[in-house]
């Protein structure tokens, strides 16, 4: 009796730890910038806030001189598919955007140590 009660409460506790395992995901944290477009007179920059599963996008531009932004808040989630690369879904809430959606996803860091990650065909780097 003893026996079967300590085998029960060892699989109760490695049935727990598994899907504490399971329920945990990958989070970002810190501020990511990167620039979107440039050139003399025309110059966009996109800016992510991590903080757990939350993120603030705000996006930037200037045409001759005169700046604008606008600003996304939403979810996110990074998984990592079979062949071992990585995705990030955005869920920007009341936005009918093109940021919503599914990219594919890295992290890295520059020649000098900062920390990067690249979403889709853009670097951004941490501030």
């Amino acid at each position: 009796m003893k026996k079967s009660v300590k085998i029960i409460a060892i699989i109760m506790v490695l049935a727990i730890a598994g899907a504490l395992l399971a329920s945990c995901s990958t989070t970002l944290s810190g501020t990511y910038s990167g620039e979107i477009g440039s050139s003399s007179l025309i110059g966009a920059k996109a800016t992510y806030k991590f903080s757990g599963s939350n993120v603030t996008l705000t996006v930037s531009g200037s045409l001759l001189g005169a700046t604008s932004s606008t600003e996304y808040k939403g979810t996110y989630t990074i998984d990592q598919k079979d062949d071992g690369t990585e995705t990030i879904t955005f869920n920007f809430t009341d936005s009918d955007t093109t940021y919503n959606g599914t990219f594919d996803f890295s992290r890295g860091k520059n020649d000098d140590g900062t920390p990067t990650i690249k979403i889709g065909l853009i670097t951004y780097t941490k501030k």
